[in-house]
């Protein structure tokens, strides 16, 4: 019951409403109400913050708040994780395809919008963002900016239910996708919506470049190691991709990693073992 409920949504205009709903300034109680009550809900951890809770004017600059800096140090490694989240899934990259969790395979053309770079052999990490947490995407190497795009797409939810039910889910998302030459090989950063969170920023985007996203030339920009990308006005799913001059670890890693939560900046070798 609860998938024909969500099948029938009108996904778009409820994300639409809702994001209109958390970017109100006014009543002002309504707003510091909004924060207390998500604080509670999802026991978000209000010290990591970097301004305090009386000072956000709307739910939404509440849910894209920066965090102190000095909690999220950048390790001092080949590459770090790109957002507070929880590891959704982690696999090889076999015949051009990734899964969005187990049995469920999407094609990289389908989720590149039919552009081609060239993953076989390499890997991918899901990362899932909750309410909880810091919504900020950062990039998780050196490196320089090769493309950078929009992709429109529906807006289904990214929790595991969804995931089981909607087929290609990710590649009917809408996305925005960062591509990074990095010195060990290719990686692409996917910012992934979801049901609510149809609006995604870029960090480096002129507010007056927004109405033609994909007109902007982003090719050649250098980008470093946890360097903020975007935000997620409220919380959603990045997938990175690592081309094959990265060596996947061995499939048995895998089972000690799902589900494990990790910070921004954070040495992800140290869980994935992976080298080059």
């Amino acid at each position: 019951m609860r998938n024909f409920v969500i099948r029938c949504l009108p996904r778009k205009a409820l994300s639409h409403w809702v994001g209109r709903l958390m970017e109100r300034r006014t009543p002002r109680w309504f707003v510091q109400w909004g924060i207390c009550f998500l604080v509670w809900r999802y026991q978000i951890q209000i010290s990591d913050a970097l301004l305090p809770l009386d000072q956000f004017e709307t739910i939404d600059a509440f849910f894209t708040r920066q965090i102190r800096p000095e909690l999220r140090p950048i390790a001092n490694s080949r590459w770090v994780h790109p957002a507070d989240s929880y590891i959704q899934s982690f696999g090889a990259i076999k015949s051009k395809r990734a899964y969005q969790i187990k049995n469920k395979p999407y094609l990289l053309t389908d989720f590149f919008g039919g552009a081609k770079p060239d993953f076989e052999g390499g890997f991918y990490i899901t990362y899932y963002l909750s309410p909880r947490d810091y919504h900020r995407v950062h990039s998780p190497v050196d490196g320089i900016l090769k493309n950078c795009r929009w992709i429109d797409g529906d807006l289904w939810p990214v929790n595991e239910r969804a995931l089981e039910n909607v087929d290609q889910l990710y590649s009917k998302n809408k996305r925005v996708i960062f591509e990074i030459e990095t010195s060990h090989g290719l990686v692409a950063v996917v910012m992934v919506g979801a049901l609510n969170v149809g609006r995604m920023t870029l960090s480096f985007l002129d507010p007056t470049d927004a109405a033609d996203f994909n007109s902007v030339g982003f090719s050649g920009r250098s980008i470093k190691k946890g360097q903020e990308l975007g935000v997620f006005h409220l919380g959603s799913t990045v997938v990175l991709f690592f081309d094959s001059a990265w060596i996947a670890a061995e499939a048995e890693d895998f089972s000690s990693i799902k589900n494990q939560r990790v910070h921004f900046g954070a040495s992800a070798q140290a869980n994935f073992k992976i080298f080059v």
